[in-house]
């Protein structure tokens, strides 16, 4: 096995994003430009710090409600993950981007939240492979 080829995630990619496919639970298909939940995306892990700071001991304790934590992800990843997307429509049309529309988004569908984070924390998104993939799409 090569380590480069396995585990070798692009820098580059994972601060700037990559399109990721996303498909529905219909078979539908929208594309969303994700940077990595980790890795090289030093801004994910200072605003997931900074915004987490002030529950810190709640969340140690166990005592922080999950909606608080939700609320603080959906935050983080609309703000330092999602960097756009494109085909993700509603009633009246295609969505424009916007964190804040991306967080509220979130909330909503939490489903179509967590396939979103399910794809940004996996560095096999971000290796040379797996973008030369979504790239043919």
């Amino acid at each position: 096995m090569k380590l480069t080829e396995a585990f070798g995630a692009r820098g580059d990619l994972e601060q700037n994003g990559v399109w990721v496919p996303i498909y529905g639970q219909t078979g539908d298909m929208c594309e969303v430009l994700l940077a990595r939940a980790g890795g090289r995306n030093s801004a994910y892990e200072a605003l997931l710090l900074q915004l987490t700071r002030p529950h810190r001991r709640a969340i140690e304790a166990g005592y922080a409600p999950p909606s608080l934590m939700e609320g603080i992800l959906a935050e983080v990843f609309a703000r330092t993950v999602v960097k756009g997307w494109r085909g993700l429509g509603g009633e009246s049309g295609d969505i424009p981007f916007s964190p804040a529309k991306a967080k509220e988004l979130f909330l909503e569908y939490p489903d179509f939240f967590q396939v979103v984070r399910e794809r940004a924390v996996s560095a096999q998104t971000f290796t040379q492979a797996d973008t030369e993939a979504v790239a043919g799409n």
